[in-house]
């Protein structure tokens, strides 16, 4: 257990697997003083030089670790039976498309969301490709996809399309209706582009929230009557 906990702190920080061996060397010099006055000093330094950090134990431990984690997060979803869905594609740093899948829904301790998968796109970013790695990712937590009962995406054309996009492919796969939403954040955004100067004026790109309360108020309620007013996202 001590090596988990090695591990856990390298993973947690983001440092190499190999660092294991010198926290060991750090710890083993620094027991010398520290436990200088008691009189078990030798059999706790025989202890710590017993624990195992090298850096293969450190790469397996971690992979348990995260497998762990995985069956945690993916143990009430195959228990429930009614699954709503949101997926975002965008990219990281390094320009990789990727497409987050999350999942909502009521376990007995309350209402929860989880991250189901960062699924990396390798080439195209076109709806089927989407679907494909959305399907991938449910077939591999064993969860049937009838159980989806909704899903929320960013309103993409990818995305959203009525032949052979996400929505539409996983709609002639699942076995009976289900419910699509645009999200409201990305609604929000794409209806704040069609504002005037005097209404930005406001705060749309204030980030900072440097406004007063009577002015965000009063941008947010424009926002939500023009979407009720014009639908256009919905």
């Amino acid at each position: 257990m001590v090596s988990f906990v090695f591990s856990h702190e390298i993973a947690k920080k983001g440092k190499p697997y190999t660092d294991g061996e010198y926290i060991k060397n750090c710890f083993i010099n620094a027991s010398e003083d520290l436990f200088r006055d008691f009189k078990n000093k030798t059999d706790i330094l025989k202890r710590i030089k017993e624990v195992l950090l090298p850096a293969k134990s450190i790469k397996d431990r971690t992979i348990k670790m995260c497998s762990s984690i995985t069956t945690q997060h993916i143990k009430d979803p195959k228990l429930i039976s009614a699954l709503p869905i949101a997926v975002d594609e965008s990219c990281d740093i390094n320009d990789t498309a990727q497409v987050s899948l999350f999942v909502r829904f009521m376990s007995y301790s309350g209402p929860k969301e989880e991250l189901l998968g960062l699924l990396p796109l390798k080439g195209q970013t076109r709806g089927e490709d989407i679907a494909n790695a959305v399907i991938k990712c449910m077939d591999k937590h064993h969860i049937p996809l009838d159980k989806i009962v909704s899903i929320l995406t960013n309103g993409a054309k990818s995305m959203t399309g009525v032949r052979k996009e996400f929505v539409a492919i996983l709609k002639e796969k699942i076995n009976h209706e289900i419910l699509v939403y645009h999200c409201i954040i990305h609604q929000e955004a794409l209806c704040a582009q069609t504002f005037p100067d005097e209404i930005k004026s406001y705060g749309i790109r204030d980030y900072n929230y440097q406004l007063h309360f009577s002015q965000s108020a009063k941008m947010k309620l424009i926002i939500v009557i023009k979407l009720l007013i014009q639908r256009t996202f919905i």
